[in-house]
């Protein structure tokens, strides 16, 4: 039996979110806060995953994200989990999430955005475990930008 340890990664468009625990509602820092689109609500609080105890590789989860206009997550809808274990903490973490609202014409309005979560494991001497895609040992998760492609390829794919 191996010994796996998991840090867990909530992504938003120009923010990452290290997972530290999963009940604690944390505020964005202003600094890296984004102001709302038409098309893109912006994040002020969220919470972070858990990475579920028997998960075997590392892992990613994208979601439709539908928010009203008052912020509050009203609907998500799975895109793709590569296991759908990673499925549920994203849902529970991504419906507790609070946002400012897209606004079009100065009014605030109801929108939708895909959010990811990243899921990474590693064995007890530090060795990561890849995800069955192959694609999160490439990522630099202290970059954002260079996650964007895992869920737009599976938009588009």
């Amino acid at each position: 039996m191996r010994l796996i340890l998991g840090l867990t990664i909530l992504l938003f468009p120009a923010l990452t979110c290290v997972a530290q625990d999963n009940t604690t509602l944390i505020k964005v820092d202003p600094k890296e806060m984004q102001a709302p689109t038409e098309r893109q609500p912006a994040l002020r609080a969220f919470v972070n995953p858990y990475i579920p105890y028997d998960a075997e590789t590392s892992g990613y989860c994208c979601m439709y994200t539908d928010v009203n206009e008052v912020g509050r997550v009203t609907e998500l809808r799975t895109l793709y989990c590569t296991d759908p274990i990673f499925e549920r903490p994203t849902r529970n973490a991504l419906s507790k999430g609070i946002y400012a609202p897209a606004v079009r014409n100065g009014k605030k309005i109801a929108s939708t955005s895909v959010q990811k979560a990243l899921f990474f494991l590693s064995e007890e001497n530090g060795n990561f475990i890849p995800d069955p895609d192959g694609y999160l040992g490439y990522l630099d998760p202290e970059r954002p930008n260079t996650t964007q492609r895992l869920c737009f390829n599976r938009l588009m794919g």
